[in-house]
């Protein structure tokens, strides 16, 4: 038959609250590794992570047709089918591993059996995290921090509504920089992301039109990349920590 294209699969804009769809796919993905990899809870985590640095990549790089991160319907049934997702997905993770040296090694790889990356690609793959709303992927973020990186190493995570509490009081603007030198995997720094958001919709508010969208997302580039910075001593924080703020800005910040 005919090749199918990722253009065939509807795309997904997760948006937040009880119908967060994408943190209840994070949750499924999260179960079924633990339900069938038999790996220890960190070491899940890490795989969850270079899948949605692959997505983003994949996002970012390769257009409508040129998409590598899909699975096609009946592909995930079969050893061939399974292969074939692998055979897309091992390259994006390569290039993630180019791109961002100072947070992978070399030697990092996607370890999960082709069973579970063949699920994860097919309950991931619809989404486009781009574009979906910030709150809705940082709920679905914590799904797996939360379980996956309780602090075991004498680490204490501050609540998200006082984290969000905290960040309204001292609502931090535009112009200012943000630093959290303590930044685990990034609570503060997305929380302060999500009130600019919120900032630079209400000051568009006025005007409309397609471009307005592109607009904000510009703008809250900016502040991730020049105005945001975060430090943690725990290296395996520093990666949640970008992964976290990526999500929500496309770019890195500066951790």
């Amino acid at each position: 038959g005919t090749m199918s294209t990722p253009e065939t699969h509807p795309e997904t804009i997760a948006t937040p609250g009880a119908n967060n769809s994408l943190r209840l796919a994070f949750r499924r993905c999260h179960n079924f590794i633990h339900g069938n990899e038999g790996m220890p809870k960190d070491a899940a985590f890490w795989q969850f992570l270079y899948l949605i640095f692959a997505k983003m990549w994949d996002e970012r790089h390769n257009r409508g047709e040129k998409r590598k991160f899909f699975a096609q319907a009946t592909e995930p049934f079969s050893d061939e089918g399974r292969m074939a997702i692998r055979a897309r997905i091992k390259p994006l993770f390569d290039s993630v591993k180019k791109q961002y040296p100072s947070l992978f090694r070399p030697g990092d790889e996607i370890t999960l059996s082709d069973r579970a990356l063949a699920y994860m690609v097919m309950e991931l793959h619809r989404y486009n995290f781009s574009r979906s709303d910030v709150d809705a992927k940082g709920a679905a973020y914590q799904e797996i921090v939360g379980s996956n990186l309780r602090g075991d190493r004498g680490q204490y995570f501050t609540p998200r509504r006082a984290v969000d509490l905290v960040v309204r009081i001292l609502d931090p603007k535009p112009n200012e920089k943000v630093a959290d030198i303590a930044c685990g995997t990034g609570g503060f720094l997305v929380s302060t992301l999500a009130h600019q958001l919120r900032r630079f919709r209400a000051e568009y508010k006025r005007e409309l039109g397609e471009n307005t969208q592109e607009g904000i997302l510009e703008r809250l580039q900016d502040f991730a990349h020049n105005n945001l910075f975060g430090a943690d001593f725990d290296p395996f924080l520093v990666r949640a920590a970008t992964m976290n703020v990526l999500m929500a800005a496309n770019v890195e910040g500066n951790i």
